[in-house]
């Protein structure tokens, strides 16, 4: 009894010796066929033979053998073509120098993969090792630690690259340690930033003006400009900032198509006429104001330097939802506001200076004008003059009236100071700004002219849902 539990034991154990040995050669054939992938092509002993076989099958075979992966384009490889190859215990290297000389074919070796395309020059068969690098960082603004999603990120010159997630965070593998990172999102300026061997890199985009300015502001909202190109003129406050003005209707002239800006006088804080594309009525031709989405106000009380944009609103189609008022147009104001998650900002602009008159046209003696009379009727084909020549000859021996114009006209005085302050939390923001404005009066006489303050506040708060 005892000799047979011994024998059973003994057989037992010859079992499982033999079933460990099974695993250890399956192992080491496993590291063996991993291992071609790591090795150069010089090194991969192989025998390979074929007649009139297509192409594809020689680099499926080729393939099994060594776990490289063929890449190739069929409109630049004809991998149906029939080969014969015939090669015993050589490399897989003078393998593919044979299918490259005997074939017009190049090879390319990086990593895992062998890229074939048609022989142009240069080397047959070229192998490149290249090592991952990663690369994980987070994308933010300017104005916010908040992360920012969607953000691309390309390594230039590949077609390698990622996007960022909701939280701004992102991880890449880059063929090289020294390549460079091209970070773009709709709305911020492109960074391209060199690796430089580092593992982690945080970006801080900043927003790209002239891609804001493509949407403009309209009645119902924000449309794209190249919808409404014509119909709705947007004005930023580069246009209006650094203008030798006293109100906003001076700082409109010559910057809108269309936008017609008249002052009836010389006189300071005097009324100016604004119409938009012409005079349509023989009653008021004023466009309709909006500053800050509320209708009305008098345009000219705003300090210039608190304008953000200005849109002009030409037809019925854009401003269609202030009906009958908008039929003279419409004049949309937004004023600034301030930033959230960003330390407060301080802006200050002045502006001094003397505002000289100026006469485009000189009046002609007395004479000199019954004389063009003359020439007008003239040519106006009436059948006598309008002053004979005795006249005329009167009129020079009397001679003129003096030209009191410039006597009544002086240099004037302007200046103009702005003070602003913005910033914001995480839920509100701030935009307080003061301005003071002297203009004096250009005529001789008393003391005339406009002098205005301003003060400005402009807050708002997220309180869950709520927008105040």
């Amino acid at each position: 009894m005892k000799l047979t539990i011994l024998g059973r034991l003994i057989t037992l154990s010859k079992v499982m010796s033999f079933v460990l040995l099974l695993q250890f050669l399956f192992a080491n054939l496993l590291l063996a066929s991993d291992g071609l992938a790591q090795k150069s092509i010089e090194k991969i002993q192989m025998s390979i033979q074929f007649e009139k076989t297509p192409l594809a099958k020689v680099f499926d075979y080729i393939a099994d053998q060594t776990q490289l992966t063929f890449a190739y384009e069929h409109s630049h490889v004809d991998v149906r073509q029939k080969i014969n190859i015939n090669a015993r215990e050589t490399t897989l290297g003078d393998i593919l120098r044979d299918l490259s000389r005997n074939y017009d074919l190049k090879f390319l070796r990086i990593n895992d993969n062998i890229f074939v395309s048609k022989k142009e020059g240069g080397e047959e068969v070229e192998e490149r090792f290249s090592v991952q690098h990663q690369v994980q960082g987070k994308v933010t603004t300017l104005s916010s630690e908040d992360g920012l999603p969607g953000v691309n990120i390309l390594v230039k010159g590949s077609s390698i690259g990622t996007v960022t997630d909701v939280d701004g965070n992102y991880s890449l593998n880059t063929p090289e340690a020294n390549d460079t990172l091209i970070f773009s999102s709709i709305g911020y300026l492109r960074e391209e930033i060199p690796i430089n061997n580092r593992s982690t890199i945080n970006v801080q985009l900043e927003e790209d003006i002239q891609s804001l300015e493509e949407v403009v502001v309209v009645g119902y909202g924000t449309q794209q400009r190249s919808s409404v190109t014509g119909a709705v003129d947007q004005v930023s406050s580069q246009a209006l900032e650094g203008r030798p003005v006293a109100n906003v209707s001076d700082a409109l002239q010559g910057v809108s198509a269309n936008l017609i800006v008249q002052q009836p006088n010389a006189e300071p804080g005097a009324g100016i006429n604004i119409n938009i594309r012409g005079i349509s009525t023989l009653g008021n031709n004023s466009p309709l104001i909006v500053i800050d989405g509320v209708v009305g106000g008098d345009i000219n009380l705003l300090n210039p330097a608190d304008i953000k944009s200005v849109s002009v609103l030409k037809d019925a189609g854009s401003a269609a939802i202030y009906g009958s008022r908008a039929s003279n147009g419409v004049i949309l104001i937004t004023t600034k506001k301030g930033n959230k998650n960003s330390s407060p900002q301080v802006t200050y602009n002045g502006l001094a200076g003397i505002n000289f008159p100026h006469f485009f046209i000189q009046p002609v003696h007395g004479y000199e004008n019954a004389m063009l009379r003359n020439e007008s009727a003239l040519n106006a084909g009436q059948p006598s003059a309008v002053y004979t020549p005795e006249e005329i000859r009167q009129f020079r021996d009397n001679g003129d009236e003096e030209w009191f114009a410039e006597e009544i006209t002086k240099p004037a005085w302007q200046q103009n100071y702005n003070l602003a302050v913005s910033g914001g939390g995480e839920n509100s923001t701030y935009y307080v700004s003061g301005g003071y404005l002297n203009q004096r009066s250009n005529f001789v006489g008393p003391n005339k002219g406009i002098e205005r303050y301003n003060l400005r506040l402009n807050m708002t708060n997220d309180i869950g849902k709520l927008k105040l």
